[in-house]
């Protein structure tokens, strides 16, 4: 799940600068801190572009599109099929 998550980073030319990982027994909590190639910190449209790209990465393009149409229609927090 770490690989994927820093590809999408790294893909859309983003760094990561700092990542912690870490698991308890079936359980993982990765951070990661992520600036633009000139080390500032993301713009809204760049984070929401990462935020993205990790989804497809992690779920697919299917259930990608399953999530952008929940949130579009305000349901995101009701949704449990992703």
């Amino acid at each position: 799940m770490a690989y994927k998550i820093a590809s999408a980073a790294t893909a859309l030319g983003f760094e990561i600068v700092y990542a912690k990982i870490t698991t308890e027994k079936s359980d993982s909590f990765d951070v990661f801190y992520v600036t633009d190639a000139e080390g500032m910190r993301l713009s809204e449209a760049a984070m929401q572009a990462l935020e993205l790209a990790t989804l497809e990465r992690l779920c697919g393009t299917k259930r990608l599109d399953q999530f952008q149409t929940a949130t579009a229609a305000g349901d995101i927090g009701r949704s449990r099929s992703l």
